[in-house]
């Protein structure tokens, strides 16, 4: 006979290994130590896939409203810097260019 645990004991597991730092791997056979049910470990690992997934979704957005703010702010500063007869090329061209690899490095942390 299978060991089946509680809805809510597999769900408290998993973020616990994730904290820890462990590697797919390494959290499938803890799973198939604790679990003898291969379908249900299966599913878990599907969980542990989507969590992972749900970090690095949340980081990539983060950079990318970051990066996004920054070149807001440096079209901004570049307009009002033309207005008062300042030299505005180091905003426009310096913080849109920061701007910009964040962006990327968020597009990256989503889809690579």
């Amino acid at each position: 006979m299978s060991q089946v645990a509680p809805a809510g004991e597999q769900q408290h597991d998993l973020p616990a290994l994730l904290k820890q730092g462990l590697s797919d791997a390494e959290i499938e056979s803890l799973l198939k130590e604790k679990y003898k049910d291969v379908f249900m470990v299966r599913n878990l690992m599907k969980e542990v896939k989507q969590i992972r997934n749900a970090q690095k979704n949340t980081t990539g957005l983060v950079l990318i409203a970051i990066g996004a703010a920054l070149m807001l702010l440096s079209s901004v500063l570049s307009l009002s810097g033309s207005l008062s007869s300042g030299s505005s090329w180091y905003f426009l061209f310096g913080l849109t260019t920061i701007g910009v690899i964040i962006v990327f490095a968020g597009l990256i942390q989503i889809f690579g």
